[in-house]
């Protein structure tokens, strides 16, 4: 199901190298100073670490932009009020929430984040927060990895993970765990990266700069 949203094209200032969330430790973390487009990324982390508090942030940067940001909700658990009432531009999130349970042997969402990248729509970033913990098939991420290529968007998978598990395959250029210290502050490590130096960390600050007041606790 997708939420009335305006859809917005993507802005033709915009770097292609790097998506940026516009949170500037996390964005100095990345090669490109953001997330690449065009490819898969990862951000994992255990639950309650702020990893969705992460993602969302790139989406209201996104939006910000004037960009198309969309996020599929396979878990059904994706609440962005507080961001919303923070000032986040929310309003124009497109949110898919696909069917749990599915004829074929794949992850809820991924047939979504088929349609979407195929869709013609110029998508910035697409974050996919889906359940893997029976773990995702190579032929499925290598059909989203060319999506993404096809489309030009940034994908994100969303993940639950303890620290130090892989990424989800070969096929993702780029992983960030994610572990929550105190309060608002997060930090990140880069632990992988097909696209420049790995094992740098960041400690992010979820209020700075621009007073999201997201829910450090997702």
């Amino acid at each position: 199901m997708f939420s009335h949203a305006r859809v917005r094209r993507a802005s033709q200032e915009e770097s292609p190298s790097g998506l940026k969330s516009e949170l500037e430790a996390l964005d100095r973390l990345l090669p490109g100073q953001g997330l690449p487009r065009g490819r898969l990324s990862e951000l994992s982390g255990p639950w309650s670490s702020g990893k969705r508090s992460l993602a969302a942030a790139w989406c209201g940067a996104a939006l910000g932009r004037g960009e198309l940001a969309i996020w599929v909700d396979a878990l059904g658990g994706f609440y962005p009020l507080p961001a919303l009432e923070g000032g986040a531009p929310f309003e124009a999130l497109v949110v898919v929430r696909p069917p749990r349970v599915t004829r074929q042997r794949e992850l809820p969402g991924l047939r979504a984040a088929d349609l979407l990248l195929g869709g013609g729509c110029s998508i910035a970033l697409l974050v996919l927060d889906v359940p893997v913990s029976r773990g995702v098939q190579p032929r499925q991420l290598s059909r989203l990895q060319h999506g993404a290529e096809r489309s030009g968007a940034a994908v994100l998978f969303v993940t639950e993970k303890a620290a130090g598990a892989a990424s989800l395959g070969t096929q993702v250029s780029l992983h960030l765990a994610v572990e929550r210290r105190e309060g608002w502050r997060l930090q990140v490590a880069l632990c992988k990266s097909k696209l420049g130096p790995t094992e740098r960390t960041a400690r992010v600050e979820l209020h700075d700069p621009h007073g999201l007041h997201l829910d450090p606790t997702l």
